[in-house]
């Protein structure tokens, strides 16, 4: 007379693909599975792919970043230049009244950055970083992905700022500064927007691979 398997056996020790025992923790077969129903997005054939929720916060850190930034690269720059110009009596006739300029500094920056900085993120930089970041979703290397990243952020910090000092006629040298400190901005900001995010994710998947190997030993 044959015994019939025990169920968890017939099964598979996983208990959600039929998959045999692993001894080093779920077996792939369950993490692509249990993918499919949204517990779990990046699979061993897709290590680096990001829901859009996911992108979206990169996104938003993105601009966020780039605002702190520039308007901290554009004040400096602004208040050095005041503090430089205490010998000209036109322009500020103390060191207090140089200090004084640099709230309003810090203010300008940000306002006068925020509408393109969202013109860029809407119509360039997030479209080219969603399909940047799905053609990289089978690399599993950090390093090329910040590197995809920033090369992303300089080319529309560059593109961008350029337009801008165009379009709104900088006197003098102000749009070379301009450019000069919105393209590195753009380029830190992008990059490190996907590294934090990123870095979320994966954290959260390393919990989610523990919980799981706890429920099918």
């Amino acid at each position: 007379m044959t015994v019939p398997a025990e169920p968890a056996k017939a099964a598979g020790a996983s208990g959600v693909s039929g998959a045999p025992d692993r001894a080093d923790g779920p077996d792939p077969r369950d993490l692509r599975l249990a993918s499919r129903y949204g517990m779990l997005l990046r699979t061993p054939e897709l290590p680096m792919a990001f829901s859009f929720t996911e992108f979206a916060r990169g996104a938003g850190l993105a601009w966020l970043g780039f605002q702190a930034l520039f308007s901290l690269g554009y004040a400096s720059t602004g208040v050095a230049m005041a503090f430089a110009s205490l010998a000209q009596p036109d322009r500020f006739s103390s060191f207090e009244s140089a200090v004084g300029y640099v709230p309003a500094m810090l203010l300008f920056s940000f306002g006068y950055a925020m509408p393109w900085s969202i013109g860029a993120l809407m119509l360039v930089g997030g479209p080219a970083a969603w399909l940047l970041g799905r053609s990289l979703r089978r690399v599993r290397a950090m390093r090329w992905h910040l590197v995809g990243f920033a090369v992303l952020g300089l080319v529309v910090g560059l593109a961008t700022s350029v337009i801008a000092t165009a379009t709104m006629q900088f006197p003098g040298s102000q749009g070379s500064i301009f450019v000069l400190i919105a393209t590195p901005a753009t380029t830190v900001a992008v990059a490190f927007g996907w590294w934090r995010t990123a870095s979320w994710a994966l954290r959260d998947d390393v919990g989610f691979r523990a919980a799981f190997a706890v429920r099918h030993p």
